[in-house]
């Protein structure tokens, strides 16, 4: 989970990697969901596979979805423009 705050604003990531069946949507990883959901987090999933075989893939979708998310908090700050 990675949290950023500014003057009252904040966002959440949760990235979340998927184990068994991950294409399958299980009552638990629904809850899962709706409680992160539920605090206004992003969530991304991924499966063992393609952190594996594409790591560096996933740690810039990654890096790209928390650049967003914190220029998306700091232009409702009022810190620069959006």
């Amino acid at each position: 989970m990675f949290e950023s705050r500014c003057e009252g604003f904040e966002r959440t990531l949760a990235v979340m990697l998927d184990g068994d069946k991950p294409n399958e949507r299980t009552a638990t990883k629904q809850q899962a969901d709706s409680a992160l959901l539920s605090t206004n987090a992003v969530v991304m999933r991924f499966t063992p596979a393609e952190v594996e075989n594409n790591p560096d893939g996933s740690y810039e979708k990654i890096s790209l979805r928390l650049t967003n998310l914190i220029d998306e908090m700091l232009a409702e700050a009022g810190l620069i423009k959006g």
